[in-house]
């Protein structure tokens, strides 16, 4: 007998073993999907994570496996292990990375479908609910977990559960079917003809249809039928008729005569053709220099960081070790922290590569994501590939993975936080580099602290590049000391006069402005001036924010929304000031301020879609946008040629945050927004508004100082016993009864600091203590690198479980190495 060890896609810390019928001994393989019953009746896809020869315990009646879904592995053995290090690393479990590795189509989950049992026929004894409830489920298909969109009756479960009980309701599992893929339809010889005698003929009795003729030559021209090719090169029909300018109507006629046929092909596979490298582009001698000391770097060391200013040229870098990775015949990963900035690079990418790139985030397709899998599982080896996405492409089925390319390192969107695994792409990248021993390169002009120490210590490989493209200097800064300029009567609104005027002075020379505000919405609160009451959201310890369009109060944690109110609903008062502004504001006033200018603004709301940002990255770069307000979204890797001014509206809101890594970010965020200026052809200029001039980071940032900034954090981190010095785990506890909550945490912080004692922090509550009704406690756990790490872990995971076994209905949540 067989038998195979399996993941589940649950949040289980364990794995299950199944017995194997006689009849698919042979099917069974490591990394294969398995339909198998868990529980009473739920049907799940897992998948084999080892097959056995004998029985593990001969005590237990192993239910069999349903049956073997994939002719062939879908995860590889790398993809196991991997996902096995990150279950270990992050303490989740292997079922959590799971769901999150496998795109849709790969995850298969049965859906409970209520139906009428046709053999019931005790319907007197139905009570009139019981009635109501048999006479919807006879006009609807309804599944469990949809009742509440489409029932109306209260008490519905409980009802549910009586009718299951009498009979009269069957529960019934339903597996859907997964995602169909893209197809592509190509032409091709049919047997006989492949025969040259018999094509002659067809060709001689074809003088008298010229079309067919013609197409059938061309055919035969684009696929090299008869040349020295092994096998004839797959046709695509629809190009054979594009370029024969034919109709289907020819095409169908000789496939009637037998002399040509179609079949289907998924987009994994399709052979790609070695396409050579075009357009790469020409690298100044600081690039070439800088390309050159990283493959002597990469001859010592697997990690680089390429510590480049802001439009230093970084990614012509990129392209140069990428065009050497794919003559090898290997797989890239080029990581980017949004997807917002994909749009450019993608662009780019294609001109010189071509369909070597495939693009893999959330905003694609499934059949695209499925098509992308596929793709880099099954054709990896063929001419290489680069794969452009997000955090989750660290998750793909890599085979020949040589290169890593990690840009902007240091942005913290590269941090998953819900739900788990609570990985970070960057550290998550660099382990996956090492199973295949392909080199990482770290590029940032304001790489994170942690990298820049690993840089300098030795762990890391570093290389500079301290001049921008073509000579163009770095932009100047230029500091607005805005509790003077009040003083003088030089602001209007939240603009100093100063800006204004740089700003007219720009769009004059027919140059482009970027704002920078990192808050969305029209303002961050609305306040009663006779009560001072502020609206604050019902689920969430948080004030509403106002947005103007659709005249709403949105709480942006849980979505709560209010229609705009009229009156205070503490005193009645009509007295009601709107506090603050957001990226919405900004842009109404401008428009005041510049009436002939266009405006745009990018922020999560006014992006929403793949299409609404490609539309203002596209209006941006054909100079149809003058004025583009945004939060972090423009601060990440955008590149436009004719922006001439960057302005920072409130410096004092980054730096004034509580958290260690406060002043590191927000001379990080400066100094990126400010590089988006004057990248082309001449210097460009950053105009910072704060009230506090002389704080040494914004001192920092406008002298584009990052040594400084970097060692002027370092002594504070160890001091305080913070990264890179330690390490870092969040223990977030979460009930809807703040005692319930405070219980738990006072008890697991009590058994924690048993054995860890000064690592492990009281709890606390986090800065918005409350969320969709959930009351929060935080517990910091600050861990020597020289501890052992496996130890500590299997402690807290222990101490949780403990904790569990009391407090069962608190929430415990683990974040290793927060951001």
């Amino acid at each position: 007998m067989v038998y195979v060890e399996v993941i589940l896609p649950l949040p289980l810390n364990k794995f299950y073993t199944y017995s194997v019928p006689d009849e698919m001994n042979g099917e069974v393989e490591s990394g294969k999907r398995v339909l198998v019953q868990f529980g009473k009746r739920k049907l799940y896809a897992a998948v084999i994570r080892r097959v056995l020869t004998t029985v593990p315990d001969e005590s237990i009646d192993y239910r069999p496996i349903l049956f073997v879904i994939d002719a062939l592995p879908v995860v590889t053995s790398q993809q196991l292990q991997y996902w096995e290090w990150l279950a270990d690393y992050y303490l989740c479990s292997v079922g959590e990375v799971m769901q999150a590795a496998l795109p849709a189509h790969l995850r298969i989950e049965s859906k409970t479908r209520m139906l009428i049992n046709p053999a019931f026929e005790q319907h007197e004894s139905l009570s009139e609910e019981e009635h109501n409830v048999l006479n919807i489920l006879s006009h609807e298909t309804i599944y469990l977990n949809e009742e509440k969109q489409k029932i109306n009756i209260p008490n519905f479960l409980s009802i549910l559960r009586t009718l299951v009980k009498k009979e009269a309701v069957l529960l019934v599992e339903e597996v859907e079917e997964s995602a169909q893929p893209r197809l592509e339809k190509f032409v091709r010889l049919t047997p006989q003809a492949a025969d040259e005698i018999f094509l002659k003929e067809s060709l001689d009795r074809l003088t008298k249809a010229p079309k067919q003729k013609d197409l059938l030559e061309t055919y035969l021209r684009l696929s090299d039928a008869f040349g020295d090719s092994p096998e004839p090169k797959p046709v695509k029909q629809k190009l054979l008729l594009e370029v024969t300018q034919s109709s289907y109507a020819s095409l169908k006629a000789l496939i009637e005569k037998g002399i040509l046929e179609t079949y289907s092909l998924a987009g994994w596979e399709i052979e790609k053709e070695d396409e050579s490298v075009e357009n790469l582009p020409v690298l100044s001698s600081a690039q070439q220099k800088a390309l050159d000391e990283i493959n002597s770097a990469f001859a010592e060391k697997s990690v680089v960081l390429l510590h480049g200013i802001t439009g230093s040229g970084k990614t012509e870098i990129y392209f140069h070790l990428i065009a050497e990775t794919l003559q090898k015949k290997q797989q890239v990963l080029y990581l980017l922290p949004e997807i917002a900035i994909s749009y450019q690079i993608i662009r780019r990418l294609k001109r010189a590569f071509g369909d070597r790139v495939l693009v893999f985030h959330s905003r694609v397709t499934n059949k695209t994501r499925m098509e992308v899998y596929h793709q880099v599982l099954w054709n990896a080896n063929s001419i290489g590939q680069i794969v452009l996405g997000v955090r989750s492409s660290v998750f793909l089925p890599f085979t020949h993975l040589g290169l890593v390319i990690v840009d902007e390192e240091h942005e913290n969107s590269y941090k998953q936080y819900d739900p788990a695994p609570r990985y970070h792409a960057r550290d998550a990248a660099i382990v996956l580099a090492g199973m295949f021993q392909a080199k990482v390169l770290l590029g940032s002009a304001t790489p994170s602290i942690e990298s820049y120490y690993n840089a300098t210590t030795g762990k890391y490989g570093i290389v500079k590049l301290n001049e921008r493209y073509h000579g163009v200097e770095l932009p100047r800064m230029e500091l607005v000391n805005m509790t003077a300029a009040r003083k003088r009567g030089n602001i209007q609104s939240h603009f100093s006069q100063i800006l204004l005027d740089a700003m007219k002075r720009c769009l004059d020379e027919g140059k482009q402005v970027m704002l920078f505000h990192n808050r969305r919405g029209f303002a961050p609160y609305i306040q009663c001036q006779s009560c001072k009451y502020i609206f604050c959201c019902r689920h969430c310890d948080v004030s509403l924010t106002y947005h103007k369009f659709p005249q709403s109060l949105i709480c942006h944690y849980c979505g709560f929304s209010l229609s705009m109110p009229s009156v205070c609903p503490q005193c009645q008062s009509s007295n009601l000031k709107i506090r603050g502004f957001g990226t919405e504001k900004v842009e109404e006033e401008l428009a005041i301020f510049f009436p002939d200018a266009m405006i745009g603004r990018m922020d999560q709301d006014a992006v929403r879609s793949r299409e609404a940002y490609d539309e203002i990255i596209s209006r941006l770069e054909q100079g149809e946008i003058d004025i583009l307000v945004g939060t972090q979204m423009i601060t990440k890797g955008l590149d436009f040629a004719q922006v001439g001014l960057v302005g920072i509206l409130d410096a004092d809101s980054l730096i004034n945050y509580p958290d260690f890594r406060a002043f590191e970010r927000s001379f990080q965020l400066m100094v990126q927004v400010g590089g988006r200026a004057g990248r082309k052809n001449e210097q460009g200029k950053v105009i910072i508004q704060t009230h506090m001039p002389e704080h040494p980071i914004i001192q920092m940032a406008i002298r584009h100082n990052y040594e400084a900034m970097f060692h002027s954090q370092l002594p504070e981190r160890k001091t305080f016993l913070y990264p890179p010095f330690t390490r870092l785990i969040y223990l977030s506890l979460r009930h809807t009864h703040d005692n319930k909550c405070e219980a738990a945490a006072q008890m697991l912080y009590q058994k924690l600091a048993e054995k860890l004692h000064l690592q492990v922090l009281r709890p606390q509550k986090p800065i918005i203590p409350r969320i969709n009704n959930q009351y929060i406690y935080v517990i910091h756990l600050k861990i020597n690198p020289s501890a052992s790490l496996t130890a500590i872990k299997s402690y807290i995971l222990a101490c949780i479980e403990q904790v569990k076994r009391v407090h069962s209905t608190v929430s415990i949540t683990i974040d290793v190495d927060p951001q």
